[in-house]
């Protein structure tokens, strides 16, 4: 609970996004095999569909662009912590 609340907090900072969805998929539909989190941020006039979506926010092979964001997330959570 206390990491979907940090990561909310830390999309708030960065995207400002309108709200945040999490979802935590187990039993039948864990075809992973482990636990993961899903912390979407959703800004206005978005259809909750558009994240199921094949659209990649980082063009192909930009992992620069991957990096950055990880980066800035990074330097928010440990501003937040």
């Amino acid at each position: 609970m206390n990491v979907s609340i940090l990561i909310s907090k830390t999309l708030q900072v960065l995207f400002k996004p309108a709200g945040i969805t999490i979802a935590q998929n187990g039993g039948e539909f864990n075809v992973l095999g482990h636990y993961h989190l899903h912390v979407i941020p959703s800004y206005r006039n978005q259809s909750f569909a558009d994240f199921y979506l094949p659209v990649d926010p980082f063009p192909a092979n930009d992992y620069k662009a991957l990096k950055d964001t990880k980066r800035k997330m990074q330097a928010v959570v440990i501003k937040l912590i």
